[in-house]
């Protein structure tokens, strides 16, 4: 309809995307709060940090899923929405809550459950099964040790627990929920012996051979992920636009030849009532409707009302046929004819289009104007400046190549030159 065709020329449609990687590649989120790698925080949860670079690894995963799902239509910049970023802070805020609880809770993985699962996800396997090697490669591409890997996938297994006896629990029938009733407040006394095994440490004894027999063993589990660590120079343009001096009598003359740059063409707002044709309704019936319908609103029955109870636009006839505004070359070109000459306040006589038979009442009407300059007096300076620095910026960029390529071990000469930090 003309509600749903304006809405998806207006903004790229939202899709939830479910990752289809290896749950072990999307749930990496705990080992990565508590690791103080990262300095700046995002959130706190129960005195744990959400670091910024936790954050800035998961919306590095959103967005290859993002990728990988739209495809050509993937717009870059997609997650920079602010209502996208929080949700995503909001989520790992969850994520750390869920496993906290459910570790209190006594949810546990045992070594032979993790290990089990680790060996039958499809990524790892080879041609002979489960590849070892094939596994520490993968893990080295996303960044992650063996150790991280396997806390995390650990910690999923956990969260999935917690899920699946909540969704999985057992039906109650009407006996049982009555036997339940009868039981409550019922008490009984029971003993029971929890053993602790961080009371059990301190006993177990090790040599200093069998320790590092065994780091020898396992030297996987102690391996960290290789990283560097970089240094960066940046000679930004709006710096040097900054230096760029310009007389008010030279911005209002650049706004008085660039009118036709700041001119806002007319807008409309405007209700339609649609009455469609098609098979299951014909030309004539489907004018005959909206002929009565007309009627009724040439009587004083409120548009609104009528389009609410009968127009069969279901994008817009609960907002009483309410379209907002639009410009031109948005409607269909019958449509759009009849609402750019229909006064305020007035309603049109049939209209026939792609969709149907419309009635169409014009509600507020934006004249074709050209924006104030004090409006645009910003924008004028700030693209002026650039244009006028654009010389000196283009300088310096080939200046800046020239001391690095001199003094390649180093950028403190190239910083000191430009008082760069």
């Amino acid at each position: 309809m003309l509600f749903e065709i304006r809405q998806k020329l207006q903004k790229v449609a939202a899709m939830a995307i479910i990752g289809l990687l290896v749950l072990a590649f999307a749930s990496w989120g705990i080992t990565d709060y508590v690791s103080g790698l990262s300095q700046t925080n995002v959130a706190k949860v129960d005195g744990t940090n959400i670091t910024l670079q936790a954050f800035s690894r998961a919306q590095q995963i959103q967005e290859q899923r993002y990728r990988n799902t739209l495809g050509e239509n993937y717009q870059p910049g997609l997650l920079d929405d602010p209502v996208l970023k929080m949700a995503l802070v909001q989520q790992l805020i969850d994520d750390h809550l869920q496993i906290s609880d459910a570790q209190e809770s006594g949810y546990r993985v045992s070594n032979e459950e993790l290990s089990k699962r680790i060996t039958a996800l499809e990524v790892f396997q080879g041609s002979d099964g489960f590849d070892r090697n094939l596994y520490k490669n993968l893990l080295r591409q996303q960044g992650l040790s063996i150790s991280q890997f396997e806390q995390d996938l650990a910690e999923s297994i956990i969260a999935g627990q917690v899920r699946s006896a909540i969704t999985n629990g057992p039906i109650i029938t009407d006996q049982e929920l009555e036997q339940l009733l009868k039981l409550q407040g019922e008490q009984r006394d029971l003993k029971f012996l929890l053993l602790n095994r961080e009371n059990y440490l301190s006993q177990a004894q090790a040599t200093d051979e069998q320790i590092e027999a065994y780091y020898r063993e396992h030297l996987d589990r102690f391996q960290k992920p290789e990283q560097v660590r970089i240094e960066w120079l940046e000679l930004v343009l709006d710096d040097y636009a900054e230096q760029v001096e310009i007389e008010d009598s030279t911005l209002r003359k650049l706004y008085e030849n660039q009118q036709e740059e700041y001119r806002k063409p007319e807008r409309r707002r405007a209700s339609h009532l649609l009455v469609t044709v098609d098979e299951q309704q014909d030309e004539a019936a489907a004018l005959a409707k909206i002929t009565s319908l007309k009627a009724e609103i040439d009587a004083g029955k409120p548009f609104a009302e009528v389009a609410r109870n009968h127009s069969e636009d279901p994008g817009s006839s609960k907002n009483g046929g309410d379209l907002g505004l639009f410009g031109r070359d948005v409607m269909d070109p019958a449509f759009e004819k009849v609402a750019f000459s229909l006064a305020t306040g007035e309603v049109s006589e049939p209209v026939r289009s792609a969709f149907g038979y419309h009635l169409i009442l014009v509600t507020e009407v934006e004249t074709e104007q050209v924006e104030p300059y004090a409006e645009v007096k910003d924008e004028i300076s700030l693209r002026y400046r650039r244009e006028q620095a654009q010389a000196d910026f283009f300088s310096a960029t080939e200046e800046l190549q020239n001391i690095v390529y001199e003094v390649p071990d180093s950028l403190q000469e190239a910083a000191d030159h430009f008082n760069l930090k």
